[in-house]
Parts: C-alpha cells; structure tokens; sequence
C-alpha cells in the first residue's frame, strides 16, 4: 500500500510539474491536494521556484472555483515568484494574504508567516521604511503567540535583523543575528532558513571589517549545510559560498576566492536559472576576482552580465543597477577607455537621479566620477560643470564629507590643469583639512577610524607629486607625516586618560564591572578553546559542530568586548576632548634639529597607488626621490617599468608563498629565486643617489619610516651585492632605526626620562604551558591537552637566565620568572619602574579588530577564567599598563611585529602596545623566530648592552642589536634571513 501510494504522489508530481496552469475542471480530493501543497512546499525549498509556481497555479485555480475562503495559495503563489525576482507581481499575492490573515484568523502562525514573508519581500524591493514595522509586528506576534524559539518567530527576527543592516543598525542587527543563530543551534533546528542569519552575519562582519569572525561564521554554516544534507545545488548552499568567497575578496585573498565562486556560480545558472538576481550577484563578485588577477576580458563580461540580469530583474532604471554601473566606469578608466567610461557613467547618473530620495546620493557620487572622466578627457569646462552640479546635490541633499572631499580634489586638478599651481595646492590642502577637522567627531576604534582616513591617502599622493615637480621639499615633509601613523599618535597622547572622567560613580562602577565580566567571559571560552581536542578525520559530527560552536562562542564574546572598549571611549568626554586637539605637524627644521644628529640618514618612506617617494634627511639638507623599477629590476621582480605602486609592492612582497619575498625569507628553506628579488628590491627601494651614503661607512645610524607593504619587510635583508657571495645591507649598512613617523618618533624621544638609582631589568622565559591537572576545568577531563598546541621553548629560559646574570654582572638589580611563575599576574605586578623589560615566550598575531586579540603567551595562572592571568597577554592589556620609565621592551617572541596591515598607519602589532603604555623602544620580531636562533642573538644583544653600562657608556641600542645580528649571521647553521632579520629595533636612539 505504501509503495503504491508513492508512486501515486511520483505520478502526480510529475504530471503537474509538465502541466500548463488552467483552471482545474474538477475539485481536487484532498489527498492530491496535499501532494501537491507538499511539492509546492519542496519544490520553492530547493529552488525549484518555476516549479513551485505552477504547483501553486494548481492549487490557486482549484481554490478559486471551488473553496473561494481558502486563500493560503496566495502566500505560495507569492514566495514563488518573489523567488524569482519578480518583485511586483509578489507584492500584491503576499499584501492581500496577511491582510486576509488578520481578519479571519488573528494572531496566529498563519499570520506570522504572512507578515515574515511580507516584511522579506519590502527588503527585496529595498522598502526599508515599509519593512520594519512589518517585521516588527511579525517578531512580537510570534514571541507572544508561538515564544521566542519557534521558527517561524526566528525567520521573522531573521528578517527585522536583515533590515537593521540595511538601514545602518549594525549593532543591533549583530545582536539579533547572533541571537537567531544560537537559538537555532540549542534546539537543532532542521528548518532551511537556518541559513540565511549565517550568511548575512558573514556579510555584516565583512562590512566591519571582522574578517575572521566572518569566515568562521561561514564555515560554521558548512557544517550546518553539512548537517542538513543540502548539496552543492541548492539556494542556500550557493548563498553560503558567495558568501564564504566575498569575505577572502576583501581580503584580497582572490585566489582562494575565484573557485569557490566560479563553483556557485554553475550551481546557480543550473538550478536558479541565468537570468536570476543571485546568478546576477556572483557574477558581479567573481568579476571582481577576474580584474584583480588580471582576467579583465572575463571580468568585464561577467560584469556586464551582471546589469543585464538586474535590469531584467528590477528594470532598466532600477538603483540597484548604479554600483554595477559605478564599478564597470571604474574598469574603462583604468583600461584607458576614457569615451565608453562617460558613456556608462552618464548612463549611471540618469539612473541616479530618477531614484528615490534615499538613493539620490548616488548622483554626486556617479556625477563626482564622471566629472573625473570629463578631466581625464581633457573636457575640463565639462568637468567643472558637472562639479558644481554635484556640490549642489550634496548641499540639497546634506553634507557628505567624502563626496565633498572628492570635489575639491578634482577642482584642485582642474586648477593644477589650467596652470594656477599655487592655487590647485591650497584647494588641495583644503580638501585635506576638511578631513582632518572631522576626526575630533569621527566614531568607532581605533582601527575602524583608521580605516576610514585611510581612504584619503590618494589626495596626500597627489599633492606630494605636485609639490616634488616645484621641489618644495619643506611641505613634502609636512604630506608625508600628515599621511601617517596619526591614530598611533592619538593613542600615544591618550594612554592613561581617564576614560570615566565626569561621569557619575554609579556609571562608572556598572561599566567597570560590565567590563570586568565581559574580561572572563572571554577568558574562561578562550581556555575552553584551547582545551578543546584537535580535529581529527575520524571524529563524531557532534564534536565538530561543538568545536564549530565554541569557537563562534569565543568570536561573539570577543566582540562584545570589542564594542564594549570602542563605545566606552567614543561615550568618553575626556577621550573625545583629547582628539579634538589636533597634533602639530611636524616641520621639517624641527626634526633635522631634534632627531636627525650628526651623522645620520632618516628615510621616510611614501607608497602609493600610482607613484612612490623616499624622503632623504640629514641635518643640513633633505632630497625628495621617485621610486622606479627599472626594465631590468622589472624583469627580475615581474613588474611594469616605471613608478613603483603599492599593489606592485604588495605583490612582490606577499602576492604568494611560492615566488613573493616575505613568505620565503620568514621559513628556513634556501632564497631561490628570492636572492635577485632582495636584490632588485635593494635597487628599487634605495635609489644610486643614495646607495653609496648608506653602505658607504660615514654614517652613525640610519633611521627609516617604512609605509605600507614596506612595514613588513625588515631592510636589513635586502641585498646589495651578488657579484661575489651575498652582501646583505646589514653586513655593510649602519645600524637601523625604525618608525612609524617622524612624529611618533619625537614623541618617543620627548618622553621625560625616570632616572633609577640602578638598571633594573624584569626578564621571563620558558613559561610553562599546562595548569595544574587539579586545577584544570574538571568538567571537560581534557586537562593533559590544555594549550598543546603551544610547545614548550627551552631556549627561553636559557636567554632569560643569560640576561638575568649579564645585567646582575653590570650591577643591575634584576627580576626573574621562568616556568610555571611566568604568568600574566607576576609580570603585572612588577613590570611598573622596568628600565628594560624581557619577555621571552610564544607570541601571536591576530588579523581581526587591529590585533585587539593578538597576544604573548605565558603561564596560565591557577584560577579559571581570571582575565588577568590567563595566560594571554593582550594587545588591549599591554596598552593599560604602566611603562613610564621603561627604556627597552625586548619582546623574544615569534610575531611581536607582526599584524594587520593598515594602509597609512603601520602594524598593528603587539610593539605598538608597548610604546603605547610608555615604552621608549621595543625590540620585537616581524615573523615566527627559531627557539635557538632567537635565545643566541638576544643573549648577545643584552651583552653588549650590560657591558655599556658596565663602563659606563651610553646604551647604543640599535648598534648592540645590528652587532648582535651579525654575530648570528656569521653562524653558519643560522647565516639564512630566517635567523637574524625578523628582530627589528622600533624607536629613537
């Protein structure tokens, strides 16, 4: 009976899904109507949704005629063609149903559903206003009606979060996300909409700048696909991976991207059809990996398919169309094809400004690029006149300070073009200040301000081209250290800062305690975690999905903690007030007289989108240089002859583990073909007006402000000869100081001295991994496991033992903690009035929030979940120590300056903290350092420095180090790169 039922379902599934939608002749019984609400229901679950659509056709026709009360069709009816795009026709089916729903049946599932699906349909249609009280009302009925877990209330919470994101709300659609996610997780729910919070978060963090936690949420979204059985051709699924792919995009991380993508999207032509507004959105997203890895015929096919799909979707006029439009421009400029660029811009801004009121900013935007185009064109009236239409739209429409920043950056090109020079500049510096005089009122962290600035950089480039071709080389200086490091500086002025000043002592005391407990919740998961077994082939999908789950655990604890910190400061009256005080920019006279003594060479650095500079200091004179690749350098570094661009540098530096740089000299494996690339580098980075003054033996110190890529690469390494065995710039260059600005650099120097009665050094090494089993957590039974991952480091503690006694033997009073009294709460307690501080462990980076979580490892204390003696020295912790005093920071760890790069700010690295709580200089290392190698040329560097002060020198810091790698170097098992280069010296001298 029960096969002959199947095939009675198989029967009529197939002959309804080949049917042409008619009114039914006869009243379907109701077993077959119930098949066929069934293959309505699997068929829009699976993608299906032409399929869905006639199945609800059946079920409209039938109910029409015969059973007139009956109006559920028209939400199935509604969800199928909504999933096809065609949002219009939806609109009404899906109105009328919930409108339906309220009259004859009330606050009831039915409704629910009604109003979720409603509220989704708004956020298709970008009807934002419309959606929310929609969605609002759906979230309520369904918490009050069904409770909070059931999943119809969850898809509607899904869906208000959706809109919160839309409309800017991030916060609050984070916690909702969040929320959705979990709750599905505890009740193991089965319901395919599971997926959509998983993608939209992993979209959200991106948008954040989150990376990490967007990746992991997306991962952790495999396993749920996993876990529900959804194949690779599935709605869903294909979400999951654009989304997973747009997360490395943003990380530049294109190759890893394009497969994934390339993938979704033959899952998504084959199952939801080339015409679909999500085949449209992955064509769009792998264009973008075709123009970056230089695929740009590819690129601009797909790109172009993409409009076309939304304009069959949404129309010819539609908004949705101007980014597309916006980036295809973009393309045509960069290829040189400055006609069929304005064409497609004009056709974007036509779009623009037919768009709702919401969307009008797109029209200065479009008519901002297009005035650029017009220049580029030589079209220079037309270009102005598009300016100052797009200056009226902002003022119509409200300042946008981007918008408005990019207008006088072109009208100060139109005036550089039409030959009042003098007047290009001071609209350009104008347009600098204005961005500048935002940052006392700019929100967010540390990092996410720094971000934002960052995007401005291409104005300081374009002014320091004009000022080099007038050889000012006074206000080059002024470009050049207005273009970095100036959220380092605000945290330097702040440290210490009194973030609850004027505030009530009840606030203060809720919000330090709030801050307290957000600490261990971080703490106690981040011990959990590292306690938690390594993955294993072979291990049950239960313990997958809770190692999964743990580590989302970690990542949202983390983010609390983050925002916590970030609002704490941006609500701070004392914190806002100390912005509001913009640094003095450093004058070039200044800091001949203060920083550049006799004898010594500063190089600061500037690497741009289209050209590069080094800046050349003395104390009497000052030469503004162009980096070139020459056609010989070109061939060797695989470049285009001319101006070196940052992407350029990027490329050779950290493009690939097989043939980039920075990859192959951070790994004990031969140079190869990276031998003439450090060479060619050499060549590039130092042009032959300066080689001869920098290995030529007159100089005493040579001092280098590196920017961008360049802050990864130590330049000791480069080489600067082959002709007879390699000469590395450290066997013949003075010793290196390094910055991240002139200015940080005075600071540091300006930094009032404590004078002790005596050197005191506190110095750790070789902390003890494992907790005592007694004091493991007894509910998990892992405690033999706890930090495995991190192996023991003998050679600390033979470096700290070392340093210990060669500065007792100089008369210093010294402080020691080795194995299990290396932990966080010793070196709390006793590292305020260090005049050198030795930190000898494991050290990480970490790529999300600025390496806010990145960290030194040391021993674990006894009590669980005590945030300040976890075992993890913070980022954040470092920088709420007290340092005054401290005159070096030896930081004998693997990654300790290492981190995100930012563009126009440096490394967020862990040696950035340390100069933040006081430090005057920090020794510290831009990879994974060998054990040995490490303990051998730290142990020499402290030598030559107790044997100063034994005789009563001067402390020469960064000689003491460039000796001490030298000596390394001559070693013949440690003569590699590898070895001796990842220690740099950050500070004066």
């Amino acid at each position: 009976m029960k096969l002959q039922q199947l095939y009675r379902t198989l029967a009529v599934c197939l002959m309804l899904a080949f049917a042409v939608p008619c009114l039914a002749q006869s009243q379907l019984d109701d077993d077959t109507y119930n098949e066929i609400l069934a293959a309505t229901l699997a068929a829009n679950d699976n993608g299906r949704y032409k399929e869905a659509e006639r199945y609800a056709l059946q079920l409209k026709a039938n109910d029409e005629r015969f059973d007139p009360k009956n109006f559920a069709w028209r939400i199935f009816l509604g969800l199928a063609i909504k999933n096809q795009g065609r949002y219009d026709e939806a609109r009404p089916l899906l109105e009328s149903y919930v409108e339906l729903c309220k009259k004859n049946h009330g606050e009831e599932i039915r409704t629910v559903e009604g109003l979720m699906t409603l509220g989704g349909l708004y956020i298709e249609m970008d009807l934002t206003d419309e959606a929310a009280p929609v969605l609002e009302e759906a979230v309520k009925m369904g918490v009050r009606k069904l409770g909070p877990d059931n999943e119809t209330t969850l898809d509607a919470q899904t869906n208000l979060a959706s809109v919160y994101q839309k409309t800017g709300e991030w916060d609050r659609a984070v916690t909702l996300f969040r929320d959705t996610i979990n709750r599905q997780h505890r009740i193991g729910s089965r319901n395919l909409e599971r997926m959509i919070p998983i993608c939209n978060l992993t979209l959200l963090y991106q948008y954040q700048g989150r990376y990490e936690q967007a990746e992991s949420i997306a991962r952790y979204g495999l396993t749920v696909v996993k876990a529900l059985g959804l194949p690779t051709k599935h709605p869903k699924t294909i979400m999951l991976l654009e989304r997973l792919a747009m997360t490395y995009q943003v990380q530049h991380r294109y190759e890893e991207a394009r497969p994934i993508l390339e993938e979704a999207l033959k899952a998504a032509d084959s199952l939801l059809g080339a015409d679909h507004p999500d085949t449209g959105s992955i064509c769009a997203n792998l264009s973008v990996c075709y123009t970056e890895l230089k695929e740009t015929a590819k690129a601009r096919e797909l790109l172009k398919r993409a409009i076309d799909i939304y304009s069959g979707v949404y129309g010819a006029e539609h908004a949705r169309l101007c980014p597309m439009i916006y980036a295809l421009a973009w393309d045509l400029v960069d290829d040189g094809d400055y006609p069929e660029a304005e064409k497609v811009a004009r056709r974007g801004l036509a779009i623009a400004e037919k768009a709702s009121n919401g969307e009008k900013r797109l029209a200065a935007q479009l008519r901002t690029l297009l005035a650029d185009i017009l220049f580029l064109q030589d079209k220079v009236d037309q270009s102005e006149a598009e300016l100052k239409r797009a200056l009226s739209d902002l003022t119509e429409r409200g300042t946008d300070l981007t918008r408005r920043h990019d207008l006088m950056r072109t009208q100060a090109r139109i005036l550089w073009k039409r030959g009042d020079k003098q007047g290009a500049i001071r609209e350009l510096k104008a347009a600098i200040e204005l961005v500048d005089s935002s940052r006392a009122s700019a929100g967010g962290s540390e990092v996410e301000r720094a971000a934002y600035y960052s995007k401005f950089t291409l104005t300081h480039e374009i002014l320091l081209q004009w000022q080099a071709e007038l050889g000012d080389v006074p206000e080059a200086f002024k470009t050049f250290e207005r273009a970095r490091a100036r959220t380092f500086q605000e945290s330097i002025d702040q440290a210490g800062v009194d973030l609850w000043a004027g505030r009530s002592a009840e606030d203060k005391a809720r919000e330090q305690q709030q801050q307290v407990e957000l600490n261990s919740k971080v703490s106690k998961l981040q011990t959990e975690w590292l306690e938690f077994p390594a993955a294993t082939d072979k291990e049950e999908r239960a313990v997958t999905e809770e190692r999964q789950q743990l580590a989302n655990n970690l990542l949202d604890a983390r983010d609390e903690l983050y925002n916590f910190e970030r609002d704490l400061r941006n609500a701070s009256q004392a914190y806002r007030q100390l912005i509001s005080t913009q640094p003095k920019v450093q004058e070039l006279a200044e800091v001949q007289k203060k920083l550049v003594q006799e004898k010594t060479l500063l190089l600061s650095y500037f690497i741009g989108e289209h050209n590069s500079y080094v800046l050349a200091v003395t104390p009497t004179n000052a030469r503004l240089l162009e980096l070139k690749v020459s056609a010989q350098d070109a061939a060797v570094l695989a470049l285009k002859v001319g101006p070196l661009t940052r992407d350029n540098l990027k490329k050779v530096l950290l493009g690939d583990d097989k043939s980039a740089v920075l990859p192959r000299i951070a790994k004990n494996v031969p140079l190869g073909d990276v031998e003439p690339k450090l060479h060619s580098l050499w060549q590039v980075l130092v042009p032959e007006q300066l080689r001869a003054e920098v290995t030529g033996g007159g100089l005493d110190k040579l001092i280098v402000v590196p920017d961008g890529p360049l802050s990864l690469l130590p330049l000791e390494a480069l080489i600067v000869d082959r002709s007879a065995g390699i000469v590395y710039l450290l066997d013949v260059a003075p010793p290196i100081e390094y910055g991240p600005s002139a200015a940080v650099l005075m600071t540091l120097t300006d930094r009032p001295t404590v004078p002790p009665k005596k050197i005191s050094v506190l110095t750790l090494g070789n902390p003890t991994y494992t907790r005592a089993p007694a004091n493991a957590l007894a509910e998990t039974g892992r405690a033999a496991v706890i930090r495995s991952s991190l192996r023991p480091l003998p050679f600390t503690g033979t470096e700290s033992r070392w340093v210990a006694e060669t500065f007792r033997k100089s008369g210093a009073e010294s402080v020691q903690f080795l194995l299990g009294t290396a932990t966080e709460a010793n070196i709390r307690a006793n590292i305020e009035g260090r005049e050198i501080i030795h930190l000898a462990c494991h050290g990480s980076s970490d790529a999300s929030y600025g390496n806010f979580f990145g960290a030194l490892a040391v021993a674990p204390g006894q009590k669980v979940g005590n945030p300040m003696d976890d075992g993890m020295l913070t980022l954040a912790e470092i920088n709420t120590l007290n340092l005054k005093g401290c005159e070096l920071a030896i930081l004998s760890a693997c990654l300790t300056n290492h981190g995100p790069q930012q563009e126009g700010e440096g490394v967020w690295a862990l040696s950035r903290g340390f100069l933040v709580a006081g430090a005057r200089r920090v020794v510290a290392s831009d990879w994974v350092v060998d054990d040995a190698a490490a303990g051998s040329l730290i142990s020499i560097f402290c030598s030559r420095l107790a044997l100063d002060r034994k005789a009563d020198k001067p402390l020469d810091y960064s000689k003491a180090l460039r000796d001490a790698k030298r000596w390394t170097r001559d070693q013949e098992k440690w003569n590699r790169p590898y070895f001796w280069a990842p220690f740099v010296f950050v500070g004066p001298r």
